[in-house]
């Protein structure tokens, strides 16, 4: 989930008077994969982190979801931070001072100049083809992006971000 570093100041405490530990600053990633952004108050639901990994990029050849856990393939994914812009909107930074919107009509193209794979930007992603940790990866991704967007999990797998 997102990613929290220590910081001084009081700490919270359990109900029995001992000190559990303090949050100095939280961490969302909006596109699966990519650098995120540091945030300040945040809802926080059954998904999680409103806002966090909302996006996921997949490879237009085999629906499977492009991880930064498969380094030698997506390390790329990496180079890029993402941001929320808006409702339902997220910018995309790249290495050059490029930046982009996820409803931007080019910016399937321009992650897959970026990455050097046939790619599109989801917000829902298709269940993974064949078997194995690829497959119960996407699956997952799948639920937990659909339940993020109060879709059944069972709902149209396939709908583009924009």
């Amino acid at each position: 989930m997102a990613a929290a570093e220590p910081a001084s100041g009081p700490a919270v405490s359990s109900d029995q008077g001992v000190p559990l530990g303090h949050v100095g600053t939280l961490w969302r990633y909006p596109v699966k994969s990519m650098l995120g952004e540091a945030i300040g108050p945040v809802a926080i639901g059954e998904a999680g982190l409103d806002g966090d990994r909302r996006l996921g990029v997949v490879d237009s050849g085999t629906g499977m979801v492009a991880s930064a856990k498969r380094p030698h393939r997506w390390r790329r994914l990496l180079l890029l931070r993402s941001e929320t812009a808006g409702p339902d909107v997220i910018r995309i930074h790249f290495p050059d001072g490029l930046s982009a919107l996820s409803t931007d009509d080019h910016i399937d193209k321009l992650l897959s100049e970026f990455l050097g794979e046939e790619v599109e930007l989801r917000s829902q992603v298709p269940a993974a083809a064949g078997g194995g940790e690829e497959a119960e990866e996407g699956a997952a991704i799948q639920q937990r992006v659909a339940h993020f967007n109060g879709a059944l999990p069972d709902a149209d797998p396939v709908s583009a971000a924009r």
